[in-house]
């Protein structure tokens, strides 16, 4: 395992948000997918992610970068989920994560094959993440102020994504919006060199999974060809698989 101590996931006093504690997830890859010093897998600079997690790590320290503390940027915002920790770890899943999955699936269900299929030789991607809260499909927001002041930090974050990155989630169903409490009144956002501040109305948003994303840095282009993934065009059942399909239709 590769990777340095865990910062401290408690009371965030930026965010104002309480106590709560990290999120884990894991995508599994190819030893081919890794080069350069494996001692810095950390570092997101020495590895890339095969299939559909190859883009996740790197553009998930990309977005968590865009944070205020960078105050020599143009652009920045804190509602993207900030990264922790990533280790790169070898092994087939404990019974007790298999478990979980199995409650996760039966409560949620789960689109991906159950984990189980992994050898003890596979390698996995494992992302430590700040809590942001409990996604927008099952939060019960106290009065319509609060829904419009999601909406209004969700669109002002991927605006500075965009001005900063070039950025296009491309898959931002309400399943990939957090939403926690907040004791914070205002949250600030800072695009095109202009600051601006936004009422809470006691909620604030996080963005996350960047799975099906595109941004662009100095040294390159992250994404993942859609076309390679034909079921994403496909499926039926909730609107957001209309949504991939127009998505095809306008960039023909």
């Amino acid at each position: 395992m590769h990777g340095g101590p865990s910062k401290d996931p408690g009371f965030d006093p930026t965010t104002g948000i309480a106590d709560k504690p990290a999120d884990i997830t894991a995508g599994p890859i190819s030893e081919d997918s890794l080069f350069g010093d494996s001692d810095r897998l950390s570092d997101f600079s020495g590895f890339t992610v095969s299939q559909e997690n190859r883009v996740l790590p790197e553009s998930s320290k990309e977005l968590s970068n865009l944070q205020k503390s960078k105050e020599e940027q143009n652009n920045w915002t804190e509602n993207f989920v900030h990264v922790l920790n990533c280790w790169c770890v070898k092994g087939s899943y404990h019974q007790d994560m298999l478990h979980m999955w199995d409650i996760f699936h039966e409560e949620k269900g789960s689109e991906n094959d159950r984990p189980d299929i992994f050898p003890d030789t596979q390698l996995h991607i494992v992302l430590e993440f700040s809590h942001g809260g409990r996604d927008l499909e099952g939060f019960v927001f106290n009065n319509a102020g609060q829904a419009h002041a999601i909406f209004l930090q969700i669109a002002y974050t991927l605006a500075v994504a965009e001005q900063q990155l070039e950025f296009e989630h491309r898959d931002l169903h309400w399943g990939n919006v957090l939403i926690a409490t907040t004791t914070k009144n205002y949250v600030e956002f800072k695009l095109n060199e202009g600051t601006y501040c936004l009422d809470t109305k006691g909620v604030v948003a996080t963005v996350i999974d960047f799975t099906l994303s595109r941004l662009k840095t100095p040294h390159c282009v992250m994404y993942n060809n859609l076309a390679e993934d034909p079921s994403l065009f496909t499926a039926e059942g909730d609107y957001q698989f209309e949504i991939y399909r127009q998505m095809k239709k306008v960039n023909r």
